[in-house]
């Protein structure tokens, strides 16, 4: 079970689990995770953009791994180039901080 901060549980439950705290990946390890997950596209400059990009934003709102996931389905899994206005429009709606 997850709750990534949203709720508090009542101490009689929280005794009762093992809890661990995972630290967010840096941009390395991200660009290992999409490469995992995307194993069909041709990782460069473009999935490295997308990632420099969301590292950025998540430095100043909370944003979840599978957003960028989100993010490189959405812009590189179609037949066609999305011009950069569309581009920008679908990062700017995935990468919505979380919680607030």
């Amino acid at each position: 079970m997850t709750s990534n901060g949203e709720r508090d549980f009542p101490a009689p439950f929280l005794r009762r689990c093992v809890q661990c705290e995972l630290r967010e990946p840096n941009e390395s390890e991200l660009q290992e995770i999409v490469a995992a997950h995307f194993a069909d596209l041709v990782l460069g400059d473009d999935i490295s953009k997308i990632v420099s990009e969301f590292v950025g934003v998540r430095s100043s709102v909370t944003l979840a791994t599978d957003q960028l996931l989100n993010a490189v389905h959405l812009l590189l899994s179609s037949d066609k180039p999305h011009s950069e206005a569309e581009r920008k429009r679908i990062l700017n709606t995935v990468f919505q901080g979380l919680g607030g």
